[in-house]
């Protein structure tokens, strides 16, 4: 085998080795790219199952505020009902919009990196605004358990009223801090998801 024989098999090996090589980092991408369509898809299913038992929720305080199960005699009585509606809406709207960011956010090769970033971001602030959420329907919830004994103050006396009251504010606090522990072990999932896909992506253009 002469010289130019040689070189020729060596440009066509290195032409195989470069081939090869972009095959693999697409399929690599494709493999990435599958895996973050997937988790998206899960954000999109839990967002549906959440915005279900929100519209059940506001159906559940609209028929509390229309049919007065509780017998409220005073228009006060209704406020923490009317408090704990308008979160409800407001949870809902937040639920719409993340679905509609996400649903709308189309993961291909070419920008999975920008798509992936600004599904993260997104996502964390909805789970931030969510938590606001969940903390003041405690609050409003302890003013709906306080409305519900309030009518028996002059039955109860001071101490009675003021044990029941700070039984359900402990119970609150205690509701409170049990819930930020256990969120605390158990970080969001798809957060999670997303975050080893972009490390992947990252890897994966480090090495090329």
């Amino acid at each position: 085998m002469n010289l130019d024989e040689l070189k020729t098999n060596w440009k066509a090996l290195d032409a195989r080795l470069i081939a090869t090589h972009t095959l693999t980092e697409k399929m690599a991408r494709a493999l990435i790219n599958d895996r973050s369509q997937g988790t998206v898809a899960g954000i999109t299913d839990k967002l549906k199952r959440v915005g279900l038992f929100f519209i059940i929720l506001l159906c559940v305080f609209g028929l509390i505020l229309t049919t007065n199960p509780f017998d409220y005699t005073t228009s006060a009585e209704y406020i923490p009902g009317v408090l704990y509606s308008l979160l409800v809406v407001a949870a809902l709207i937040l639920i719409a919009q993340e679905y509609q960011t996400v649903h709308q956010t189309k993961l291909t090769q070419s920008n999975l990196r920008e798509s992936l970033v600004q599904v993260i971001r997104v996502h964390e602030q909805y789970l931030k605004t969510m938590n606001r959420v969940w903390q003041l329907s405690l609050l409003i919830g302890y003013l709906f358990s306080i409305s519900l004994f309030a009518r028996h103050f002059a039955d109860y006396g001071v101490t009675k009223f003021m044990l029941l009251a700070g039984g359900q504010a402990l119970t609150v606090v205690v509701l409170y801090y049990l819930a930020t522990w256990f969120m605390s072990q158990s970080p969001d999932s798809h957060i999670k998801q997303l975050k080893a896909h972009l490390q992947e992506l990252d890897e994966l253009e480090t090495e090329n």
